[in-house]
């Protein structure tokens, strides 16, 4: 005896499709709300806070293997590349290399999470911290 489940209609499975489509779209390309979102705001050298509001105005994509090493700069611009940094920290480390300008990320780049892609700079404070500490939890349970 065969348990008979209903059948998804196909506008519902169409709309997911769609959706998966553009979330591995967007995974690929790099943006500076969802970078400046994935570091939290944070210059990735010195450690300066910028708000999400302000932050085109502080902080800049960093390249970490600079850009002139690729053979184009969309090659360099990947999330595995690139890294937040402020404005003096960018012009200091110039087009060297970590271990040359004696500069190296706090953080390892890395693709982003679905939260950080779906929800770049449009959360609040409060649930920011909700969400990094959740996560916190998450890779402390994981210990």
């Amino acid at each position: 005896m065969a348990l008979a489940a209903p059948r998804p209609p196909d506008a519902a499975r169409r709309s997911l499709a769609g959706i998966r489509r553009a979330t591995d779209g967007d995974r690929s390309v790099v943006s500076r709300r969802v970078l400046f979102a994935r570091d939290g705001y944070e210059c990735q050298y010195c450690g300066l806070k910028a708000t999400p509001g302000k932050a085109l105005r502080q902080l800049t994509l960093d390249h970490v293997k600079p850009a002139h090493l690729f053979p184009s700069r969309a090659a360099a611009t990947t999330w595995d590349n690139v890294t937040t940094a402020c404005f003096p920290c960018n012009n200091r480390k110039g087009g060297r290399l970590p271990m040359q300008a004696g500069m190296w990320p706090r953080t390892t780049p890395k693709a982003p999470d679905f939260v950080q892609l779906r929800f770049a700079g449009r959360l609040t404070e409060a649930q920011r911290n909700y969400i990094r500490d959740y996560m916190r939890l998450e890779d402390d349970l994981a210990l």
